[in-house]
């Protein structure tokens, strides 16, 4: 199998950062908690999301997370259906498509909810594997990361585009190379902090990864005529 990349939808796709805000200010505004500006949700905008919810003032001993995300995921869902993709992202999908690279969706948001969200903007044609988490709650991407990855086959040439520092933390810790956006719910002064490549927008990250797969494919062809 030759090269892939695992995308991060929520952010990095989808230019969804506004829908986030507005449907965290309803709950605090029913609460009486003080609201998000963009700014204050980048710099608190965290996994696993029970901890930025107790960030932006949720008590969990006066109610369940459990409710919570149900209440904030029902707000979401009434937004997101005014959210568009990035201005650049079906251009970086097709750049990915024509060049013969593997593209599969890894998000924390619930499958189904994400399949749906896919097949709602016609773009579940571009990916082998659509992997989402099983719940609500928004933990953790890593173990997914696993499954997707016996599933697509791993043979180090997997990359990972996404926009929060969480990426990269799953990105390492499955063994996948990652780039990262700073367009989506961090912002790209707080992902140099991970330690991996950061682009302002997709078009870059695009070329970046398509030119590290060219360098590797060359390199492996002359490793092969080495070998003849």
């Amino acid at each position: 199998m030759g090269a892939s990349v695992i995308w991060d939808w929520n952010g990095t796709l989808l230019n969804d950062v506004d829908v986030c805000v507005a449907a965290m200010n309803r709950l605090l505004g029913r609460r009486g908690l003080a609201r998000l500006s963009l700014a204050r949700y980048r710099e608190v905008f965290t996994f696993p999301v029970q901890l930025y919810y107790e960030r932006v003032g949720f008590d969990f001993r006066g109610e369940s997370f459990a409710d919570v995300a149900v209440e904030y995921h029902d707000a979401y869902e009434e937004l997101v259906h005014g959210a568009e993709l990035h201005s650049d992202a079906l251009e970086s999908l097709e750049a990915f498509r024509v060049r013969g690279v593997g593209q599969a969706v890894l998000s924390a948001l619930e499958e189904t909810r994400l399949q749906n969200e896919l097949a709602s903007r016609a773009l579940d044609g571009y990916f082998t594997h659509v992997f989402g988490l099983p719940d609500l709650h928004a933990r953790s991407k890593a173990d997914r990361g696993r499954e997707l990855l016996r599933a697509v086959g791993t043979h180090g040439r997997q990359w990972m585009i996404g926009d929060t520092i969480h990426d990269a933390e799953v990105a390492r810790e499955i063994g996948v190379r990652c780039v990262l956006v700073g367009c989506g719910h961090h912002g790209a002064d707080q992902l140099r902090a991970a330690g991996v490549p950061v682009f302002s927008g997709l078009t870059k990250a695009v070329s970046y990864v398509q030119e590290m797969v060219a360098q590797e494919e060359n390199h492996a062809d002359q490793r092969g005529r080495d070998g003849q």
